[in-house]
């Protein structure tokens, strides 16, 4: 049982490096792939003034 648990994890280990190869190739290749990181935006609610620095000491 404990090899058939160590066969699965070095499957899973060996499929997460080939996929880290692929992106590594298509970086270094200038190829980019579309991203899911939606954009920037500031937030409009006031910080605390114990995270800004404001606060009594």
């Amino acid at each position: 049982m404990d090899g058939v648990l160590a066969a699965v994890f070095a499957l899973l280990v060996i499929i997460v490096i080939a996929d880290a190869m692929r992106v590594w190739r298509n970086a270094l290749l200038g190829r980019t792939s579309p991203t899911t990181e939606t954009p920037y935006v500031a937030s409009a609610l006031p910080a605390p003034s114990e995270l800004a620095g404001l606060g009594s000491r």
